[in-house]
């Protein structure tokens, strides 16, 4: 069986737009947007790109317009659907959660609200950082050093966890993970806040509020979740709904979690879709 993937924020870039420089969905985004979005986000820097309020309603248009063209040459041939944080919005309009308008209706106000949230931190002297831990090969993430205040934010693989925290917190953590022998290096993210904690509490609060109003429905396809780590059935319940993707700003990526849970459901094959695959090469070490 086949599940189909979904990245999150740090693959754009502003040429991705040329794989699927045309397609239907591009129209429903302008309507939304109020602009031409593959225009505005190929004409930008790649740090301008990097952008929360831009990166996030760039890729998920991107990752539409490839799911047009996936489903006319693979329609049906995958049963279930996941996401990485961001990704999550594109599984659900694959899995018919939510329409491709909804969808970035609600992308709209999640970037806007993130990237407000980040601001006022670093406004307020201390900015949100996003730091991945490698371990070195053979050896996989198990406990950290209880000196760490830093929270985890993504568990993308078995040897492979991002910390989210205040610039403070990430640096002690970087200080702490110098004298694990295990640890092959931490790496800081250009993600521009401590998402997937507690730090955006408030992003969750002004989305929340803001999206009330949005139609979601039960899945018709298995949707694998970052949330819980494991499934959601198509058993008619919506359980994927405003208070779930309020959630879903502040919680973990339970990426592991939700692979092992769909590699035991019986899914072995893994196709992607993010401007730069990363996800295959974090499912093929779940897998092993």
């Amino acid at each position: 069986m086949k599940i189909l993937l979904f990245g999150g924020q740090g693959s754009q870039s502003p040429d991705m737009f040329k794989a699927f420089p045309e397609a239907e969905v591009y129209k429903t985004a302008k309507e939304i947007f109020g602009f031409d979005v593959v225009e505005k986000y190929s004409a930008m820097s790649l740090e301008e790109l990097a952008l929360t309020e831009n990166a996030q309603p760039a890729i998920l248009a991107y990752q539409l317009a490839a799911l047009e063209t996936y489903n006319r040459e693979h329609g049906g041939e995958y049963g279930a659907v996941g996401g990485h944080s961001l990704g999550e919005y594109a599984a659900a309009v694959a899995a018919s959660v939510l329409t491709a308008a909804d969808a970035f209706r609600l992308i709209k106000i999640r970037s806007r609200a993130m990237s407000e949230t980040a601001a006022k931190m670093r406004k307020d002297g201390n900015s949100g950082v996003m730091c991945a831990v490698i371990m070195k090969p053979t050896h996989n993430i198990n406990t950290l050093p209880e000196n760490i205040s830093a929270l985890a934010a993504n568990y993308n693989s078995p040897d492979q966890l991002v910390l989210s925290g205040s610039e403070t917190e990430i640096a002690a953590a970087e200080i702490a993970l110098k004298s694990v022998d295990t640890v092959k290096r931490a790496v800081r993210l250009n993600t521009g806040g401590a998402f997937h904690t507690r730090y955006m509490s408030g992003a969750a609060d002004i989305f929340a509020a803001q999206a009330e109003g949005i139609q979601f429905n039960a899945p018709t396809l298995d949707f694998y979740s970052n949330v819980t780590g494991g499934k959601i059935n198509t058993n008619g319940d919506t359980q994927l709904n405003v208070a779930y993707f309020a959630k879903h700003i502040t919680s973990p990526v339970r990426f592991v979690q939700e692979i092992t849970q769909a590699i035991a459901d019986g899914y072995t094959e893994f196709d992607e879709i993010t401007p730069k695959e990363t996800l295959t090469a974090f499912v093929k070490k779940i897998a092993k």
